[in-house]
């Protein structure tokens, strides 16, 4: 058993270790230390009278939730064709799924509104023409995205998933939807698009709360005291 061979499991979040408990690991062995992150000294700028900017960031995967993100945007514009937004999908426009998304774009008509820019390799050159973060996959273990849309001073709409309710607080520093209501991820996105003040507020709230909860020094403390202990953490 891999299991004999190990003194600690450290995971990245309680919903990853739920995952290794239920595989059977000894709980006693097993630890929780969040990753960390350094927060970049320039934020980005308010979008202004302009439309409020979007950004889904990652991999284009199915688990990813992009097709329920332009379904929630098809149903928004319908209900408020006057709202006025912006989707910018941050990753590689290859395969299969990324075919489907571009395909019910299409079907929906929002290609005047989704931009598909590719792959970034500098978180700055990625969040600092944003004013939200989207993060609505099912079952994301971490979800860095999250950590750094808080590091810049933007809030996030996150599904109530994985480990994403371990670092949004919902209502102080993004909003969480429930994964089967779409009705509830289009009350998310409507407002957070059209209320810059509580943009504002979650958005400051957010790097403050990384800040303190998600720094590396943190991160760096948390590690050595799962280590030099016995008991569960």
């Amino acid at each position: 058993m891999i299991d004999a061979r190990l003194d600690r499991i450290v995971c990245v979040s309680h919903f990853v270790a739920a995952g290794v408990r239920n595989a059977g690991f000894e709980p006693k062995k097993i630890a929780v230390v969040h990753n960390g992150i350094v927060l970049p000294a320039n934020l980005p700028l308010p979008s202004g009278d302009q439309p409020t900017r979007l950004g889904i960031v990652g991999q284009v995967l199915p688990r990813k939730q992009h097709l329920m993100l332009v379904r929630a945007l098809g149903i928004l514009r319908a209900r408020r064709p006057s709202i006025a937004f912006r989707l910018k999908i941050i990753g590689n426009a290859d395969g299969q799924y990324a075919r489907e998304v571009k395909e019910l774009v299409r079907q929906l008509k929002l290609g005047d509104v989704i931009e598909w820019p590719g792959f970034f390799t500098k978180r700055d050159d990625i969040y600092r023409e944003l004013d939200v973060v989207v993060a609505p996959a099912i079952d994301e273990p971490f979800g860095t995205t999250i950590l750094e849309a808080g590091a810049y001073g933007l809030p996030v709409v996150a599904a109530r998933s994985g480990g994403c309710p371990e670092m949004v607080l919902d209502g102080t520093t993004g909003l969480l939807f429930d994964i089967a209501e779409l009705d509830s991820f289009v009350g998310a996105l409507e407002k957070l698009i059209t209320d810059s003040s509580l943009r504002d507020r979650l958005g400051r709230a957010g790097r403050n709360h990384i800040g303190q909860v998600f720094s590396i020094e943190r991160m760096a403390t948390r590690f050595a005291e799962v280590l030099s202990r016995n008991e569960a953490c």
